[in-house]
C-alpha cells in the first residue's frame, strides 16, 4: 500500500519535468505583438562544429532573437537584407555550445 508521502513523491517525479518542459518552451515563443528581431551575422577569425577536427577559418555564423539560424562559409550563407554584422577579429567560436551540468543541492 503506498503511504501519502510516497503518492505525493512519485507524483512530483511526474510532474516536475512536465512542468519543467512547459516553462522552457513558453519561455522560446516570442511575447505577442513583440517584432521581430534582426538578424545578426557573427563573424569570427574561425568557427568549430565540434564535428570538423579544427576550427574553419572563414565561417560565420548568423543569429535571429535566441536562435542559431545558420552556420557556415561566408561565400556561402545566404544572409538577409538589413543584417547587423558584428565582427570578432581573434575569436573562435563554438556555437551551440552548452553548458550542460547543474549542481541541484
Amino acid at each position: 500500500m503506498f503511504a501519502p508521502s510516497m503518492f505525493r513523491a512519485r507524483a512530483l517525479a511526474w510532474l516536475m519535468p512536465a512542468l519543467l518542459a512547459a516553462i522552457f518552451m513558453v519561455s522560446q515563443r516570442p511575447a505577442h505583438g513583440e517584432p521581430a528581431s534582426r538578424p545578426i551575422l557573427l563573424v569570427p577569425d574561425a568557427v568549430w562544429d565540434g564535428l570538423a577536427s579544427a576550427p574553419q577559418p572563414g565561417w560565420v555564423v548568423l543569429v535571429q532573437g535566441k536562435r542559431i539560424v545558420a552556420v557556415g562559409r561566408a561565400d556561402t550563407l545566404r544572409v538577409p537584407d538589413g543584417t547587423e554584422r558584428v565582427v570578432l577579429a581573434g575569436r573562435t567560436l563554438m556555437p551551440g555550445l552548452i553548458e550542460g551540468h547543474a549542481h541541484l543541492f
